[in-house]
């Protein structure tokens, strides 16, 4: 991704880390099997409004995107995007339990809980 965009996606994301090193990017873009399909450019973010924003800039620059929350499930490749995307959206931030029914046993949760989180 050219470096205008990412310094536009830096000033319009007010409460994400954008994140274009290399290093982790190769990491992101690492899975359990060969692959070449990777994301450009991380953008990790605790808001709905800052996933709005991105969702609107890339809509109306035609860039795409691939969402995941922990990227940890290395039996479906990680963070590996399924094609080739310009930014991979990194919901692990996240991970705040917003209700728990204990007579129902439902729980509402945001993208980046995990089931430690849960079973603690």
């Amino acid at each position: 991704m050219d470096k205008a965009k990412r310094s536009e996606l830096k000033k319009i994301l007010k409460n994400s880390e954008v994140v274009g090193d290399d290093s982790v990017l190769a990491m992101a873009n690492l899975a359990a099997f060969k692959t070449l399909k990777s994301s450009q450019l991380i953008v990790r973010t605790k808001t709905v409004e800052d996933i709005s924003r991105l969702v609107k800039y890339l809509s109306e620059n035609k860039m795409t995107l691939y969402v995941v929350s922990n990227g940890k499930n290395w039996g479906f490749g990680s963070k590996v995007p399924v094609k080739n995307v310009d930014v991979l959206l990194e919901l692990s931030a996240m991970d705040k339990i917003i209700a728990y029914d204990k007579e129902f046993g439902t729980v509402r949760v945001e993208p980046g809980v995990t089931f430690k989180q849960l079973s603690e």
